[in-house]
């Protein structure tokens, strides 16, 4: 989102966020000179309780969503006056919501008369396991009444409209996010260039996300487990929080401490990346892949499972390797990059020249003007 403001400021657009509560969000609009305020609303989403069916705490989690969900209902309605009053003031064109997880901008742009985007940037309940309060019927009224649709992949596109059951026809845009200005890119593109003939560093794959079974983390580990026992020399770097400690036991299970790093979360990740000989995007349903962009974007090669909005972004022997989700297919992906020099720098070089030329933040503003501007 904030590249998008940022291109669109650079295009002479001014955009005004509201957000729910303090926090880094706030602190990096903030720190931009992008305006904002915070106003009092609740999310539009619950998350279901992983016990079986059967189990008694399974139906009292079932029974509290039901009391969360009219309880933010109320409160949203009491908040809405003041959102409302505001808006009136600011006088914008047009209104976006940003995520699936919140419906308040919808109710608003009908009170205020003004079209409403939706920026649908996730799976839901695939990547985030988030399912709306009210069922897919009442998702389904709200983005059917949007001016226009704004999906982050056409993998999230097909996904939202097989489920929803609706065809959304000329409503639905499809949008890849910007990642940053061109001449950060550039700056980024040069650096990689600055040091691809320093070969004698110890080979470093990297991983970035939340630690969860879903995100991948446990099969890259198995399959550097197996690069390494056939006699290669590499090391692993895993960024993020969530299941970390248990990360680390089977770490220290499989005796790989010395050449597996467990960082935790880092803000800044410009260090990561420069580090990093090969990016590793293992994630069951990657809504866009940000994490994939931003590798490329320095120019590193990616391995990718071929699901999910990946196959849109890595193009398979072209700027990246695509694997089929087993960890013995990524394995081998792992071994051919590790020990094919000429294949590694090949990709990666095609790897920037793609970022460079598709997510830059200005591109993605121009393009976002382009597609929600009048079509009927």
């Amino acid at each position: 989102m904030v590249d998008l403001i940022l291109g669109l400021r650079e295009l002479e657009i001014e955009s005004v966020v509201i957000y729910p509560q303090e926090g880094p969000l706030s602190d990096k609009l903030k720190r931009l000179g992008i305006k904002g305020h915070c106003m009092n609303f609740s999310n539009c989403v619950h998350w279901k309780s992983n016990l079986p069916w059967w189990h008694p705490r399974k139906w009292i989690s079932t029974q509290m969503n039901g009391f969360r969900a009219l309880r933010k209902v109320m409160q949203n309605q009491i908040s809405m006056s003041p959102i409302v009053k505001l808006v009136k003031e600011l006088n914008p064109d047009l209104i976006i919501t940003n995520t699936l997880s919140i419906d308040v901008g919808h109710k608003v742009a009908m009170r205020c008369n003004l079209p409403h985007i939706w920026h649908v940037r996730e799976f839901g309940d695939l990547d985030w396991d988030f399912y709306p309060d009210f069922g897919l019927k009442r998702r389904r009224r709200v983005m059917k009444a949007c001016k226009r649709v704004v999906f982050i992949s056409q993998a999230v596109a097909n996904y939202h409209s097989n489920q929803l059951g609706v065809s959304f026809n000329h409503q639905a845009v499809i949008l890849h996010n910007g990642i940053a200005s061109v001449n950060e890119l550039q700056r980024r593109k040069e650096f990689r260039i600055s040091r691809k003939d320093n070969n004698c560093e110890l080979f470093t794959f990297v991983i970035i996300g939340h630690i969860k079974e879903s995100k991948g983390q446990i099969d890259a580990l198995k399959a550097f487990k197996s690069v390494l026992d056939s006699g290669s020399e590499a090391r692993l770097v895993v960024v993020g929080h969530g299941a970390e400690d248990e990360f680390r036991c089977m770490v220290r299970d499989l005796e790989l401490e010395s050449k597996v790093a467990v960082l935790g979360h880092i803000d800044i990740l410009d260090k990561i990346y420069q580090e990093a000989s090969c990016g590793l995007m293992c994630s069951q349903a990657e809504g866009f892949g940000r994490v994939t962009a931003e590798f490329m974007s320095w120019g590193v090669p990616v391995i990718a499972r071929d699901s999910g909005a990946s196959p849109e972004i890595v193009m398979h022997e072209r700027n990246g390797l695509l694997y089929d989700g087993s960890v013995a297919s990524l394995s081998q992906a792992m071994a051919r990059i590790l020990s094919d020099h000429n294949l590694r720098d090949q990709l990666g070089l095609a790897a920037g020249l793609t970022a460079y030329k598709s997510f830059s933040s200005q591109r993605c503003a121009e393009n976002f003007l382009t597609l929600v501007g009048p079509r009927d």
